[in-house]
């Protein structure tokens, strides 16, 4: 990893290892892509919101999600944010109705 850290989501597509979020002391927006066949770790785009203890998913092999998870303070969040996994994007907000409660 570039960056040391623990609380950190992983989740994977083909021989990649995407790393969301974690905690060094403070919460991180912070992400990375393992590349397997390479052996490397490159930097992502950061999160709009850093984040630990998040869920994270590869959704249709297009987007990479984190879900909820603990941010400054403590405090819980009830939100999602996606990155493409292609191209050069960046994260973005996704509006979830049906998450009312923090996790």
């Amino acid at each position: 990893m570039i960056i040391a850290k623990y609380a950190q989501s992983l989740c994977a597509l083909w021989n990649q290892i995407f790393s969301i979020g974690g905690y060094t002391g403070s919460h991180l927006a912070d992400c990375e892509i393992y590349e397997a066949k390479g052996n490397t770790w490159k930097a992502l785009p950061k999160l709009i919101t850093p984040r630990r203890y998040c869920a994270s998913l590869v959704y249709a092999k297009q987007w990479v999600y984190a879900i909820a998870g603990q941010s400054v303070g403590s405090s819980y969040l009830n939100s999602v944010e996606r990155l493409p996994i292609v191209g050069n994007g960046s994260w973005g907000t996704v509006n979830i109705l049906s998450m009312f409660s923090a996790r």
